[in-house]
């Protein structure tokens, strides 16, 4: 087995906790009681300097929505939320001349400052965003992607100033509700158990006009942002990089050392130079990521150990077993076990 890496630790805005709190109306005791269960307090949720772990804040949105007994509260929450949840982020998507640049200027902002979890956006034929989370160990995310996805929905009608309807919607994830629920949210069809969280948009949906738009006051929020950028960068290892980019395309795309060299706007020859400078190999965090998703997806969902397998680009089950039992110490037919029993 490779040795562990050393990776910082992902946070987002404690504002963001504090906001879905103050949605839900919880009392006093249940907020510090989801709080304190992970070493939090109201302090780490007031001000703009609060941050809370990723992994809490995943895990506290979950036990939420088990409080409430809404299993669609992440859709429920995002409906209620205005650009103020994301900051000068929120109020540049609303000031800008069309959705296109809108969106645009979201993914480089809000999600670049934020660091935990992101966005892509990708302007083919048949536009689309895509949300996830590097960390595939963190397997609470399902409030968060519904959540994400729909506040981004959210942010569009209120740039249009009416209800908007995409393509489609896909979610990682199983299915918490009946279907309806969601497809009238989202006003079109919403699939489960997918590569991807996304959003799939048309293409002269981008082109559409902001309801409203400022050019000197999107100028000024460019250049606060532009700031804090600069106050936040810190020299990010190849390592984390890569991991990075093999988050967006595990399970969804085909992988090669070469592609996520493209990617980084490197040679194939430099990327596995520099990874070896940082102690890690290509192959290990491949296949380490690789084991990751598996882990989610069979903790997670109903895909068959095969299914999971050529997802995840393997010739055949074996192979992909051996791989797994290589990072974990187990097979994936155990591993699934061992987690349904805890959950009983």
């Amino acid at each position: 087995m490779p040795p562990e890496i050393a990776r910082p630790r992902a946070e987002i805005r404690g504002t963001v906790l504090r906001q879905i709190f103050d949605e839900c109306a919880v009392t006093d005791s249940v907020r510090h009681g989801l709080l304190g269960g992970y070493g939090l307090s109201d302090a780490d949720i007031d001000g703009e300097d609060g941050a809370v772990p990723l992994a809490a804040y995943l895990e506290i949105f979950e036990s939420l929505a088990t409080h409430q007994r809404q299993p669609t509260l992440g859709l429920k929450l995002a409906r209620r939320m205005g650009p103020d949840l994301a900051g000068a982020p929120g109020y540049l998507f609303l000031g800008a001349p069309d959705l296109g640049t809108a969106i645009d200027e979201f993914v480089r902002t809000v999600f670049a400052i934020q660091g935990a979890t992101f966005l892509d956006f990708a302007r083919t034929p048949t536009p689309m965003m895509s949300y996830f989370i590097v960390d595939q160990s963190l397997t609470s995310r399902r409030q968060d992607a519904e959540f994400s996805l729909a506040y981004m929905h959210q942010l569009i009608c209120l740039f249009l100033g009416t209800p908007y309807a995409p393509v489609e919607l896909t979610f990682e994830h199983a299915r918490l509700a009946p279907l309806s629920s969601y497809e009238r949210h989202f006003g079109c069809p919403v699939y489960f158990e997918q590569a991807r969280n996304s959003l799939v948009m048309r293409p002269q949906d981008l082109t559409s006009k902001a309801r409203r738009h400022d050019p000197r006051l999107a100028s000024l929020l460019r250049h606060y942002l532009t700031m804090i950028r600069h106050t936040k960068d810190r020299p990010s290892r190849v390592t984390d990089q890569v991991d990075a980019v093999l988050a967006k395309i595990v399970g969804a795309d085909p992988v090669t050392v070469a592609d996520v060299a493209f990617r980084l706007g490197t040679t194939e020859h430099t990327l596995r130079r520099k990874l070896s400078a940082e102690g890690v190999s290509f192959r290990d965090l491949l296949r380490a990521k690789k084991v990751a998703v598996a882990m989610r997806q069979l903790e997670d969902t109903e895909f068959s150990i095969l299914d999971i397998a050529q997802k995840l680009g393997y010739s055949d089950a074996a192979a992909f077993t051996r791989a797994f039992r290589a990072e974990t110490g187990v097979s994936p037919s155990l591993h699934r076990k061992q987690v349904n029993r805890l959950r009983r």
